[in-house]
């Protein structure tokens, strides 16, 4: 389990949504690292919940969650993640993003995805959350950037 949070990646390039020729294990493990964060849950995890930090303030970043059940599964879209940072400092000096909004959603109905937020203009730290439903490896690109900066993500479980 993996109870504190664990950066799992810093996003700095680029990456389109996935087209539908570009979701097998063999495409999306060629992609470059500043490219992607990729989650791998502990056994017995639950469910999860992911936040991001930005550089600044108002920084924009579209991201895409996939997810994949077994080592060579394609992948599938969860959901598009719009971001926006806020000004909650993170320890790296870097602020929080206060602001997710999620699309596109097509993790079971969207039932078990949410996103806990404590206010979109209240410069909380957003939280994205769902349960894992047995996949076993999740991968976040972004399909929108801040030019010149760095995304990072953090993930967390719950069990």
């Amino acid at each position: 389990m993996r109870p504190q949070w664990e950066n799992i990646g810093k996003i700095s390039v680029i990456q389109a949504a996935l087209g539908v020729t570009a979701r097998d294990h063999t495409s999306v493990e060629a992609l470059a690292d500043n490219k992607t964060a990729v989650y791998t849950p502990t056994s017995g995890a639950k469910e999860a919940e992911v936040r991001f930090i930005t550089p600044a303030d108002s920084d924009d970043w579209v991201v895409e969650m996939y997810a994949a059940r077994g080592a060579y599964d394609h992948y599938t879209r969860m959901a598009t993640l719009t971001l926006e940072g806020g000004t909650q400092k993170h320890s790296t000096g870097k602020v929080f993003v206060d602001t997710i909004t999620g699309s596109n959603g097509v993790w079971y109905g969207d039932l078990p995805v949410a996103e806990e937020v404590q206010g979109t203009t209240d410069d909380f730290i957003s939280r994205y959350h769902w349960h894992l439903k047995g996949y076993t490896r999740f991968l976040f690109i972004a399909s929108t950037i801040v030019a010149g900066k760095i995304l990072e993500v953090e993930v967390a479980e719950i069990n």
